[in-house]
């Protein structure tokens, strides 16, 4: 009985001592587990390594609607991981549904608004669709976070440059590079606003050649330099020289000097652009004549990338042959409502009066869209529609030789005919494929070839009538108009060359077949910046 007792009493007591031990084990496992469990770090739920890591792996193989694909049914079964949930708003980003993204992002800030990571991806997708007010929005909570300060006011920094506001954006790229001097992001805009503002000489050569026949060539100079940070003032002066034989009275060269001022300003508060010049114009050999000119434009930047221009000038007229002989001066205005997209999408549509010394007016009307095809770093590809129509008050067509040894009825009478002392076109309209091709070889380099291609296009053609007899007294020759169908197109190629620091240079070539002619023109701009601006951003 006592052997019994006493063995009934190790047994329970052992056991006892076992059970003792696992409690033990367990408590310091579980102690150990919250103490390394990214849940004391992080306030979201840990999230089960595989979900994510397949996701990356998905991604990183270029497999983004996978990914998608994987994350949403986690995020579906876990909606309280908000890591998944970013990579998840992210990926929708990458697949161009930004609504999506805006949607995920909105609820995972809702649920983890102190989550560092999520507001920093959601503020540069923000930023990259310019949906800035909102980007700013974002980023505020961060402005006087230490760990993320330069990459905060680089953001801040991009957003005020993509807006015009030099000011603001120098000032936010200066504390970035601050607090990280190897931001090159930020230290690469720096630069190019510090050149955009710095003083500047530019000098211009270029030739015009038309089958008029018209044929010019002009040299050109210009200096300006910054009086504030969003103030311009710069000064130019150009001489235009026509070919032997243009100017009618003594039938050497015609040659035009033309000189200019110019003020510039942006009032980034109004997000408003305001251009205004002024200047003279001197026709010299056998006429002199001498009269001023004058431009300005008013630009206001809308919401979404949109803006509305409003523009007028008083410029010279130049493109007939009879325009050297006869000086004229025209006065424009213009309207134009226009697109602008960062993500490549560029359109416009304008209305513009043109008024000659006589009374005669020109109206003109157009609107184009150009869209995404291929966007990357390197190459971008653009295609568009464009629709056009012309038309003035009255035709300035005329008898390319009104006086003539015979009389209007004779056979070996003349009724070839010109436009003179302008171009004046008659009901013209025309739709037209467009296309646009941007290639960066290196940070130095640009190409850019456009042209467009006019698939429809009219117009009614005016002729004069042949008189069937030798009328007798005074006569006007009749002129009548056709239906015309033609092809117009356009083609253009520059290259633009950062040569150093201080100097960069920009080749251009441009044909064109128009209604009324064909036309070539090709030139150079070399640009010098007395100051360079890596030199002075260094030094932060």
């Amino acid at each position: 009985m006592t052997r019994t007792a006493s063995l009934a009493l190790t047994g329970t007591a052992s056991y006892s001592s076992a059970t003792m031990l696992k409690l033990i084990l367990t408590v310091v496992g579980t102690s150990i587990g919250l103490v390394f469990s990214p849940a004391s770090v992080s306030s979201q739920t840990a999230t089960p390594p595989s979900a994510v890591e397949q996701a990356n792996a998905l991604r990183d193989r270029g497999d983004i609607a996978a990914a998608a694909r994987l994350l949403e049914s986690h995020v579906a079964s876990y909606p309280d991981d908000g890591t998944a949930a970013r990579l998840l708003a992210q990926t929708r980003y990458w697949l161009k549904d930004i609504a999506g993204a805006t949607t995920l992002y909105d609820a995972t800030l809702s649920r983890h608004p102190h989550d560092t990571a999520t507001r920093l991806d959601y503020a540069q997708m923000l930023m990259e669709t310019r949906r800035d007010s909102r980007a700013i929005t974002i980023l505020s909570p961060l402005r006087n976070a230490p760990a993320v300060e330069a990459r905060v006011a680089s953001m801040l920094g991009t957003i005020a440059y993509w807006r015009g506001d030099l000011s603001g954006a120098s000032r936010q790229f200066q504390v970035a590079l601050r607090a990280n001097p190897r931001d090159a992001n930020a230290r690469r805009q720096l630069d190019e606003i510090r050149s955009l503002s710095a003083p500047w000489l530019g000098f211009t050569s270029t030739g015009h050649t038309d089958d008029q026949p018209l044929g010019a060539y002009s040299v050109g100079g210009e200096a300006g330099w910054f009086a504030a940070p969003l103030t311009s003032l710069s000064a130019r002066v150009d001489q235009l020289q026509f070919e032997p034989g243009s100017d009618a009275v003594t039938g050497s060269a015609l040659i035009i000097t033309q000189a200019e001022g110019r003020l510039s300003h942006h009032a980034a508060g109004l997000r408003t652009d305001i251009s205004l010049a002024g200047g003279a114009i001197r026709r010299s050999a056998g006429s002199p004549s001498s009269d001023w000119t004058g431009r300005g434009a008013l630009r206001l930047h809308l919401a979404r990338h949109l803006f509305a221009e409003a523009r007028a000038e008083r410029a010279p007229y130049l493109h007939t042959l009879a325009s050297l002989t006869t000086p004229v001066m025209t006065n424009l205005v213009a309207a134009t409502f226009g697109l602008d997209d960062p993500r490549g999408w560029l359109g416009e549509t304008a209305l513009r009066l043109q008024s000659f010394p006589d009374d005669n007016t020109v109206r003109s009307a157009h609107a184009w869209l150009l869209a995404p095809v291929i966007r990357s770093q390197k190459a971008q590809l653009q295609i568009g529609y464009a629709f056009a129509r012309q038309d003035s008050d009255s035709s300035r067509y005329v008898l390319a030789r009104p006086v003539q040894l015979v009389p209007p009825g004779d056979p070996a009478f003349s009724i070839a005919g010109v436009y003179a002392p302008y171009y004046t076109p008659d009901d013209l309209q025309s739709h037209s494929a467009l296309a646009g091709i941007t290639l960066r070889p290196s940070a130095a380099s640009t190409i850019r070839v456009n042209g467009s291609y006019a698939f429809s296009a009219s117009q009614d053609v005016p002729y004069f009538e042949r008189l069937g007899s030798i009328p007798v007294g005074g006569v006007t020759i009749p002129r009548a108009t056709v239906r015309r169908n033609f092809s117009p197109w356009t083609a253009r190629a520059s290259i633009e060359q950062r040569v150093s620091e201080r100097a960069s240079l920009r080749a251009h070539a441009e044909h064109s077949k128009t209604a009324f002619y064909s036309a070539t023109t090709a030139g150079l701009r070399v640009t010098y910046r007395p100051i360079a601006a890596r030199s002075r951003s260094e030094g932060l």
